[in-house]
């Protein structure tokens, strides 16, 4: 993705480098990204239960990138998108597609990591 070979990766580089990715391998890349989701539930779920909690996901966020309190609650409702409180394997599953596939500025997956 380095397309200036700097050693360095910056914004434009990146989304660039994952449309290309996405577009000659949509599968291979959603895999690999399958992969993530089920570590970060595993490390966001400190109940067990299965699902993220609001709590929980305000504590991850938090805790990794410093978010705030008040942004992570707004990404929280746009990413529970069946409004049930928690979000389960699945709502993080397609957010972390539509994050990272998505041409569609309002997608709830644009929230996967709060405002950004």
């Amino acid at each position: 993705m380095d397309a200036d070979q700097d050693g360095l990766l910056d914004r434009a580089e990146f989304i660039s480098g994952m449309k290309k990715a996405v577009a000659n391998d949509r599968e291979g890349i959603l895999q690999r990204l399958s992969v993530m989701v089920d570590a970060w539930m595993d490390i966001c779920d400190t109940d067990g239960n299965g699902l993220i909690d609001e709590d929980e996901f305000q504590t991850m966020y938090i805790k990794s990138l410093g978010a705030s309190p008040e942004d992570l609650k707004v990404a929280f409702a746009k990413l529970d998108t069946d409004g049930d409180g928690t979000l389960g394997r699945e709502e993080i599953r397609r957010a972390t597609e539509e994050y990272y596939t998505s041409e569609d500025p309002k997608a709830p997956g644009n929230w996967l990591f709060g405002a950004l």
